[in-house]
C-alpha cells in the first residue's frame, strides 16, 4: 500500500506525467519496503526547479515511515546513480526544506541502476 500525505498533494499527483526513471525508483523502493511509502510531495505546477519539471522528476516521501532513513537514503544511493556525468548528484536525500525532514528522490534521464557483481 502507497498513501498520500492529503488531498493537496494528491492533486499534485494527479496533474502531471512522471519520468519513467523515479517510477522505476519508486517501485523498487516499494517492493523492498512494502505499506511504507508516504507520498508528500510530488509535480508542483510553479515551481522552478526539479519538482516542476514534465515529466516530474521528483517526489518527496515521509521520512519517518521508515526504521532507519538514513540506511535507506543509503540503500538507494548504492543502488542508483543519479548521473554518470555528475557523479556529485545523488537520486535520494533526507534534507528539511522548510517542510521537514523528509526523503527527496530525484532522477534525470541518465539515472542508472548499478550493476552489483
Amino acid at each position: 500500500m502507497v498513501s498520500v500525505k492529503d488531498i493537496d498533494v494528491l492533486t499534485e499527483l494527479l496533474a502531471g506525467p512522471y519520468h519513467t526513471k523515479l517510477v522505476d525508483v519508486l517501485r523498487w523502493l516499494e517492493s523492498l519496503y512494502p505499506g511504507r511509502m508516504t507520498i508528500t510531495s510530488g509535480y508542483r505546477k510553479h515551481d522552478t526547479g526539479i519538482h516542476g519539471t514534465i515529466p516530474c522528476r521528483a517526489i518527496d516521501l515521509r521520512s519517518r515511515n521508515y526504521t532507519n532513513p538514513r540506511k535507506i537514503e543509503e540503500h538507494i544511493n548504492e543502488t542508483y546513480i543519479y548521473d554518470p556525468e555528475r557523479p556529485e548528484l545523488r537520486v535520494a536525500v533526507i534534507h528539511d526544506s522548510g517542510q521537514g525532514t523528509h526523503l527527496h528522490l530525484q532522477t534525470c534521464a541518465r539515472t542508472i541502476r548499478r550493476v552489483h557483481v
